[in-house]
């Protein structure tokens, strides 16, 4: 069941040139798991549009919750929220969709590009507090160095979680850092897929259609359990 609630823009942060952070304080519990989105309403030309974020924030607080937006020209959403100031409110409903963690002690694989982050940085920040025993990787797929966000967060999560990991993947610069790699998430798959790919693993994707879409397709038929391959596209 959906929650309507009054949400009020609390924090605005550039994280590069086109994608930034936006904190909402909700009025109610919205009563999500990591992995859900929210729907928000926007108003334009006196006409009525919704759009779908991803929630990139833990689910521990259920009345403050944080996305990150990619600026599309042109795109409502992404216009809304580029103009949007500090205290303004606006109407949003959810939690929606079933891309969340699977309750088992199979270990873990996040694949994700650009924006896809969000809802995997939701599931890792809820989940690794908790102390679990599998194996968690996380794999992200950006352009170059300059377009990366929030990485001290995953080195920290990286030096307090013996059991996480991660790997950046750079499609157009030379990587410095030891943890990128340059090439394409389907490129670092083929190139680690026996140590990726096996019955114990679990794999949550989130990106683009067409992204997902092959990556899920690579995967199993790189041996992958098709049962265990978990997605959202956008």
């Amino acid at each position: 069941m959906l929650i309507k609630t009054q949400a009020e823009i609390t924090h605005k942060q550039q994280l590069n040139n086109d994608t930034i952070l936006v904190r909402l304080d909700l009025a109610d519990n919205l009563n999500f798991t990591a992995g859900q989105y929210i729907i928000v309403d926007i108003e334009k030309n006196n006409q009525l549009f919704k759009r779908l974020y991803s929630i990139a924030s833990p689910e521990t607080n259920q009345r403050q919750i944080e996305l990150i937006i990619q600026i599309v020209p042109g795109g409502i959403g992404s216009e809304f929220f580029q103009k949007a100031k500090i205290n303004q409110r606006f109407n949003i409903s959810g939690p929606a969709g079933h891309f969340v963690l699977r309750k088992n002690n199979n270990n873990k694989i996040f694949l994700a590009t650009g924006t896809g982050i969000a809802p995997i940085r939701s599931m890792l920040a809820s989940y690794l507090p908790k102390n679990p025993k599998e194996e968690l990787k996380l794999i992200w797929g950006m352009r170059t160095t300059e377009s990366l966000y929030l990485i001290d967060e995953y080195k920290n999560w990286q030096k307090n979680h013996s059991n996480f990991s991660y790997n950046i993947c750079l499609s157009r610069e030379e990587p410095q850092d030891p943890v990128c790699f340059k090439g394409h998430l389907q490129d670092f798959i083929n190139l680690n897929k026996s140590s990726l790919i096996s019955n114990t693993t679990d794999f949550y994707i989130c990106g683009n259609r067409d992204m997902t879409e092959e990556i899920k397709n690579l995967l199993i038929s790189l041996g992958a359990n098709p049962q265990q391959v978990y997605f959202e596209k956008f």
